[in-house]
Order: C-alpha cells, then structure tokens, then sequence
C-alpha cells in the first residue's frame, strides 16, 4: 500500500498563499506536492471563499443583478411591488448563503472522500485531503469571478461555462434539457485538478481518479435530469 507523502517530507519549504493560489493554475502538481508535505488550507478557504462571496455580492449588488431579479419575480407572476421588493431584499441571500455553506461543503465532501480512498487502500490525513480539496477549488474560483464580470457586462445570468444551451438546442423539454443543465465545463476542469491532488496525494495515477470523479458527476446529472424531466412531465 503507497503512503502518502507526509508532512514536512522532502525538506521544501512551504509555499505562500499566493504562490499556491497560483501554482494550481499554473503548475498543479509541483503545487500538490507542496500541499501535501505542508497541508496548511485555512487561508486558502478564507481566500477562495471571500472571492466569490465579494464577485456574486458585486454583481448582485448592481443595477443590472436588481435588474435581473426584477425580471425573474415579473416572469413568475408577481406584482411589481412584491418583485420590487424581492429585488431589493433578495440580493443579499446569495452571499449569504456562498459565506454559510462553502466552508460546510468543503468539509463534508473532503470527510467522503477521505472515507472513499480508506476503503480503497488509501492512507492519509483528514487534514491532507481537506488541504487537496480547499485547493483545487482555486480554479472554480476564479472561473466563477470570471463569469460574474462577463454577465455584468452583458447584463445577463447565463453561466457561460455551462451546457445548458446545448441541452436546449438538442431537446425542448424532457430529459436531455435537465441532464445537459447540470454539466459545466469549469466542474470537469476543477475535478481534473482535484484527481491530480488525490493522485499526488495516494501516489496514485490521475486519470483513474479522474474518471471516478466524473462518473460520479454524471450520475448525478442523471438524476437531476430524470427530476426535471419529471417535475416538467407533471406540470
């Protein structure tokens, strides 16, 4: 059974926040291995987390995220004055909500898959795989900042990296819309980099990582695929 590296191993020193938040979208590897020996993740919490709460508190702050919460409320058949105030009152919930439940996330989905490579063999520390874990959230980050300039300037909601939009050109309704809807292309890239921190981690190939996580991404596609389509078969 491989150990994985631990910590201190190899005599480099730690790297600072900043190399790290660079080094995942640089140089992965070489910044896991660093990771790894020196599993420090609270700064990188504090830092991935305040980025995207100050990029959606921005965005929704604006006239055009007020504007857009404006439009959904209208569209779902509220009075202006209902919607007037959902705009105003509904901006701070995705904030809020991002402050609240990322660090919970984070938590939980680093215990499973701590969980996961013990049954499989595997050996390392909780703190380890939540050190692997906090850092590849490093590409969903900015890639979430990056979507909330481009809807600002295009006064729009669409994430652009999703696959919503092909789910759409290849059925109206159904199953495929709901599937589709659920793929995002940033979420295929951040799971690739977090097989390649699993795998320096457990000394363990990429790619086989890799595709464990993206089976089950799309099996959850599935489901919420088959949901819509039968909440949309129900209306």
């Amino acid at each position: 059974m491989a150990q994985p590296p631990s910590a201190h191993a190899g005599g480099t020193a730690p790297l600072s926040l900043i190399q790290r938040f660079l080094g995942i979208l640089t140089s992965p590897k070489a910044t896991f291995e660093n990771v790894v020996s020196w599993p420090r993740w609270v700064g990188m919490l504090a830092l991935t987390t305040g980025i995207t709460v100050i990029a959606v508190a921005a965005f929704m702050m604006s006239d055009v995220g007020r504007d857009i919460i404006l439009k959904q409320q209208l569209e779902a058949g509220a009075t202006q004055e209902a919607a007037e105030m959902a705009a105003s009152i509904g901006r701070y919930f995705p904030p809020i909500a991002i402050l609240i439940f990322m660090p919970l996330m984070t938590f939980a989905v680093a215990g499973i898959l701590l969980g996961v490579f013990a049954v499989t063999g595997g050996s390392a520390s909780y703190k380890q795989v939540l050190a692997v874990y906090v850092h590849s959230g490093v590409v969903g980050t900015v890639a979430g900042a990056v979507n909330a300039a481009i809807n600002y300037f295009m006064a729009s909601d669409t994430n652009v990296t999703s696959l919503a939009g092909l789910g759409n050109a290849l059925a109206e309704k159904g199953f495929i819309p709901g599937f589709f809807s659920a793929l995002d292309l940033t979420i295929f890239l951040g799971l690739f980099v977090l097989a390649i921190g699993l795998g320096v981690l457990y000394r363990r190939r990429t790619a086989p990582i890799f595709m464990g996580l993206t089976a089950v991404y799309l099996v959850i596609a599935v489901v919420v695929g088959a949901v819509k389509a039968a909440f949309a078969g129900g209306s």
